[in-house]
């Protein structure tokens, strides 16, 4: 598996642009066939794409971010902090909920242009994506928790180490 650090510097060399000190206000999580997809509404807007009124994609700015339960595991394996609870997040991945409100997020923004194979660069597994629209993938690559999700895992280690 690709660090963290390698595919941070891989995006920043290829053009991805950081976006610090972002807040989380909410967090949906909806499980897809291949993935589970994390909505994320930002306290401010970023950079995206949003589908136009004549069905085209348009370049513009979003308050709402979409990544994956497996990015934010990935980031989290890394983390002498919060390693410990990876499997219990991606087993229960409602706890984002918690465990994000209000958490403060470093994000990468990686503009992939439309019929571009996109490469994970987080994964050394074959994960190739070709986007039918220009399209910004979203990367949390820093996260610092709110009170909310201090408690969260606070509560979420109690349970693990309740013999």
């Amino acid at each position: 598996m690709a660090t963290m650090k390698d595919a941070v510097s891989t995006l920043l060399k290829n053009g991805a642009k950081r976006v610090e000190n972002i807040v989380v206000n909410n967090v949906r999580v909806t499980p897809l066939e291949e993935y589970t997809r994390i909505a994320l509404t930002l306290d401010k807007p970023v950079a995206g794409y949003g589908l136009g009124e004549d069905g085209i994609y348009a370049r513009g700015e979003t308050n709402v971010i979409f990544v994956s339960l497996f990015s934010i595991a990935n980031l989290l394996k890394e983390s002498d902090e919060f390693a410990w609870a990876v499997n219990a997040i991606v087993n229960n991945p409602n706890s984002l909920q918690v465990i994000l409100s209000r958490a403060k997020v470093t994000l990468l923004q990686e503009d992939v242009p439309a019929g571009q194979v996109r490469v994970n660069p987080f994964t050394e597994k074959e994960d190739e994506h070709v986007p039918d629209h220009d399209a910004i993938f979203n990367h949390i690559v820093d996260v610092k928790l709110g009170n909310m999700g201090e408690i969260g895992l606070e509560k979420m280690l109690d349970k693990l180490l309740d013999v």
